[in-house]
């Protein structure tokens, strides 16, 4: 948990978060022990090491280590309320969020100087967290509370790809540590410097000047998107307002690639969002003249370069299905739902 170093002393590659884990107590590594060996064992051969040389000599990861491997570097800090440092302690140790929330650097360690600025993870973007946020609106601890614990805001829309899964681990976690999570996030990231939603009058400009320039993808959003967006049916059951979508802000497409290709698949026994896949029904050329689009109508900020690479890759890599948490989340219920006779 520590030192990355296994039964046999072999050296753990850091896709194990011990870069994290030294943050973590000796009180809760001895529980995570004692819950552990309660577990049924499983025999689960490792798989062979396929890195080329000279990533698959496990003793160079010594020196990785020597490099960027701290210890003791969690220390409370007592300007601030024990809710914060709680907090602080769980977002920097056990749940590890800077792993897919930080960029890395060439050597695949965590940009020290970068902290939260957003990194990569299976083929998504996990977005920037600190004040270089791209969310329209910014992030508050009661939004970031909410979020984190339904999967769903209505000023940040549906937890999607990897974050789904985040979702759903923290729904069996007290109420009290995700809203600390929150609390520290929120004291961290500090006020949002990025360009955020204008008025209304900015928005219909956008939106006459995207149509006027891009055709194609307006009429593609007409027909596809329109309905569910700009329906007025609340979330989570309705489209999000696509100019609160930090997706199409980000500087990068790749989640709204995602999206568009591979939908939001209903989860069985929830009440949750459901949302069609068009990676059937839309062409490369298709899928990049809608992406364009939403980035013109929806946003102030420039146009993407090698969208038409991103949404390939997109295709290609065949995206894992996007799920909410298969937890209930407690949604509310669908206002426009009838009851059956």
């Amino acid at each position: 948990m520590r030192s990355g170093v296994n039964r046999e002393g072999q050296h753990l590659y850091p896709t194990f978060p011990y870069d994290h884990f030294t943050n973590v107590s000796d009180e809760d590594d001895r529980a995570l022990y004692a819950f552990l060996m309660t577990r049924q064992p499983v025999r689960a051969a490792a798989r062979e090491n396929q890195l080329s040389f000279p990533f698959d000599q496990r003793l160079a990861i010594a020196g990785w280590k020597l490099l960027f491997l701290r210890h003791d570097t969690y220390q409370p800090d007592p300007r601030q309320s024990a809710e914060w440092n709680r907090g602080a302690y769980l977002v920097e140790g056990l749940a590890h969020c800077g792993a897919c929330h930080t960029p890395r650097n060439a050597l695949g360690a965590e940009r020290v100087s970068a902290r939260f600025a957003g990194g990569d993870v299976d083929d998504w973007h996990a977005y920037a967290i600190n004040d270089q946020s791209r969310s329209p609106v910014p992030w508050t601890a009661d939004a970031l509370f909410s979020y984190l614990r339904e999967g769903w805001h209505p000023d940040h829309g549906t937890a999607r790809g990897p974050m789904a899964k985040v979702v759903s681990n923290l729904s069996s976690v007290p109420a009290s540590d995700v809203r600390a999570i929150a609390v520290y996030m929120a004291g961290v990231s500090g006020a949002p410097t990025s360009g955020r939603t204008g008025s209304s009058e900015d928005a219909l400009a956008r939106a006459r000047a995207a149509s006027q320039a891009n055709s194609a993808g307006a009429s593609i959003y007409t027909a596809a998107c329109a309905s569910c967006h700009e329906g007025g049916r609340p979330l989570p059951y309705g489209g999000v307002d696509l100019g609160l979508s930090t997706a199409i802000s980000s500087p990068d497409p790749r989640n709204l690639a995602n999206v568009v290709l591979s939908g939001i698949d209903a989860v069985e026994g929830e009440r949750s969002p459901i949302m069609p896949g068009f990676a059937a029904s839309m062409n490369d050329e298709q899928a990049s003249a809608l992406l364009n689009y939403l980035r013109a109508r929806f946003s102030d900020q420039s146009a993407w370069t090698d969208l038409k690479k991103t949404i390939a890759e997109a295709r290609r890599t065949q995206t894992v299905f996007l799920q909410t948490s298969p937890a209930p989340r407690n949604a509310p219920a669908d206002p426009q739902q009838r009851e059956k006779p």
